[in-house]
């Protein structure tokens, strides 16, 4: 699955591209 904060597009070029990717999701700053 994708996750993270790309697009759609994003995703679909990167899929056209074979290159799988898991970025670390963005969470609100509630640790600092």
């Amino acid at each position: 699955g994708i996750y993270g904060e790309a697009t759609l597009e994003e995703a679909k070029s990167l899929a056209e591209e074979g290159v799988e990717f898991m970025p670390i999701p963005r969470f609100p700053d509630e640790r600092n």
